[in-house]
Order: C-alpha cells, then structure tokens, then sequence
C-alpha cells in the first residue's frame, strides 16, 4: 500500500509539474492559415474569401500578437462562417460576441454560424448567443443558402451529448440526429455547385463527404491544444481529423484549432489559436 501511495503522489507532483510548465509557456498568439481551392464548379470571375472561427469559448478579442477583429478585418474576407461553441454553460459575459457582430455589419461583411456542443449543453445561453447573432447573421443549423456564382452552403446542427436510452459506444463518434439531418438536406441537393458544409464535428466528415460535399469546416477539437510532439493531449487516441486539411474521394475537410480554451484545460502550449482563411478560384 505505501508503494502504491508514493506511485500517486510521483504521478500527482509530476501531472501538477507538467501543468504549471504549461500555464507558464501558455501560448497567447493568434495566427491565420491559409488554404486554396480551385473548382470548375465556381463561377465568379474574382477569388472567393472564407473566413472561417471556432471555438471561441469566452476568450477575449485580444490576443498577444493583435486585435481579432483587427485581423479579420485586414484579411478582407466575403464572408465568415462560424463552426460552434462561442459560448458555454460558463458564458457570463455577452460583450464580445454583440462587438463581433456590430464590426462585422459595419462592414457589411455577411456571416452565418452553426451550432456546437456547447450550444446545445447550454441552451440558454444559446438563446442569447442566437439573438445576438440573428441580429446580422445567418444561423445554418440544418438549412441550405446559395450564395451565387456556384456556391451553395449548407449547415448540421451539432448532435449534442448522447441522449437517455441511446447505447454508448466506444471508440465510434456519436452521430445523434446528423444523419436525418444530412438526409433531409439532400432534398435538392445540387452537385453541379461547389456544396460547402458547416458542421462543428470533424469525426462526422466520412457521413458528409459520402453526401457530395465539396469542402467541409469543422472545429471541435482545439487542435489538440497541448500538443507534445505528435501528440494532441485533449483530442481523444482514435480521433482520425485533429487538426488542418484532411481529404476523402474529392470532399475536403479543414479542421480549425479555434480561438479559445477548454474551461478545465485553460491554456495552449504548441498548439496556437486560429484563423482559417479559405479562398475560393475558378
């Protein structure tokens, strides 16, 4: 027993150890990643800008390197769409969202959201988040929008936890309502179009691209948010799309690192915050 108790204790002081070192070198930084896709199915004579967030999680507009807004602002996109979790059942504090919002209608910039996992576990702050939002953008969660020169985007509503009576299982990403959600937005599916998905999990591709979507955004997973090495330590071992550009057939997904931090994991180390800027050329 003494030697099991002095195993705990080694562990705890080396799991506290590992964590302060982490706090200490928490990474601060904002960075923007670019992407480019070209289709036959775009049919505008000028680039198309996708400025794609996630994860905001209640983290304030300013990070160590610059203003968010100020970046997005400078990146000039046509539009921004949101992949989930801008607030959680901890969100106390609204002001940041309702700034988003009023820089982007001043812009006139258009932007359209979805839901995340967050959402759906706290669906009164929810309710505010949508509010705030609707006052300018455009909720996706299981609706389609063509956004002209052969661009139509699509969006699924996050499946939330397991519900009471569904069985678990392990190692199988929970799927919930998407696939309803999917088959209900095949109705008038139109794969001559450059078909864009929102969708806040990135486990929930495989479903999408065997649906035709040209090109998936995601979120979820922080990136891994500390990342030692190859391994992402907040992403579960079997999770196959962690972070940056997976593809699958012709679908390709892009899986943002987000803007913000887990409430109990409060910090990044190697795995910096995130812009995804998409441009879109015939």
């Amino acid at each position: 027993m003494r030697v099991f108790l002095r195993g705990v204790a080694l562990v705890g002081v080396v799991c506290t150890g590992f964590g302060i070192f982490c706090y200490t070198n928490n990474d601060t930084q904002l960075v923007v990643t670019s992407y480019q896709y070209a289709s036959e199915k775009y049919t505008g004579s000028e680039a198309f800008r996708i400025v794609q967030l996630s994860d905001f999680h209640n983290h304030s507009l300013d990070y160590s390197n610059g203003d968010l807004l100020e970046i997005i602002n400078d990146l000039k996109p046509d539009v921004i769409v949101l992949t989930g979790d801008f607030v959680d059942d901890h969100t106390s504090d609204f002001s940041m969202l309702e700034s988003m919002i009023n820089a982007w209608k001043a812009k006139g910039i258009p932007f359209f959201y979805v839901d995340g996992n967050h959402e759906m576990h706290a669906p009164d702050n929810a309710k505010i988040e949508h509010e705030i939002f609707d006052g300018w953008g455009t909720n996706m969660n299981e609706k389609r929008l063509d956004l002209g020169n052969g661009i139509v985007l699509s969006g699924v509503r996050d499946p939330g936890y397991r519900k009471k009576g569904e069985w678990p299982t392990l190692f199988v990403p929970y799927e919930g309502d998407v696939p309803a959600q999917l088959d209900a937005l095949s109705s008038g599916f139109d794969a001559s179009k450059f078909n864009i998905m929102l969708c806040h999990r990135p486990n929930l591709f495989d479903l999408i691209a065997a649906k035709g979507y040209d090109l998936t955004f995601s979120g979820h997973t922080h990136g891994g948010q500390v990342k030692i090495g190859r391994w992402a330590m907040a992403s579960a071992p079997w999770e196959a799309y962690i972070a940056g550009a997976y593809s699958k057939g012709l679908s390709r997904l892009l899986v943002n690192r987000g803007l913000g931090t887990s409430y109990y994991l409060p910090f990044r180390y190697n795995c910096t915050a995130e812009i995804v800027l998409t441009t879109i050329t015939r």
